[in-house]
């Protein structure tokens, strides 16, 4: 099964928006750089995802850190890749996240804050 991922557009949702989420690549997944984004195997499941630019670069960022990536992070790279704002971006690209988490690609947890007391 060959799955391709694309993003489109969905309404702006809260989810990610007052917490800190940390984003990690699934170990069960290997991956491989392409003319035009990247390709995806999850082992587990076997199968196979195709990723466009711009999932390739969300990829690109969390793969291979153990301790994760913040959302705002990923978010702000990919302000300066795609050269739009933060804005016209967020929505999309948090949905997009979404959608890997859902499919087994990445691991979402928020981050572990303590209070100072």
């Amino acid at each position: 099964m060959n799955t391709d991922l694309r993003i489109s557009a969905h309404p702006k949702t809260e989810v990610g928006k007052g917490t800190s989420v940390v984003l990690c690549a699934s170990p069960s997944v290997r991956s491989i750089s392409t003319d035009d984004g990247a390709a995806l195997l999850h082992i587990d499941r076997g199968v196979c995802y195709s990723l466009n630019t711009v999932g390739a670069a969300i990829w690109e960022e969390v793969q291979g850190k153990s301790e994760g990536v913040p959302i705002d992070d990923i978010l702000h790279k990919l302000e300066q890749l795609c050269q739009v704002t933060r804005t016209e971006i967020e929505s999309d690209i948090l949905e997009y996240i979404r959608t890997l988490e859902s499919h087994g690609l990445l691991i979402c947890n928020p981050a572990a804050v303590s209070p100072i007391n």
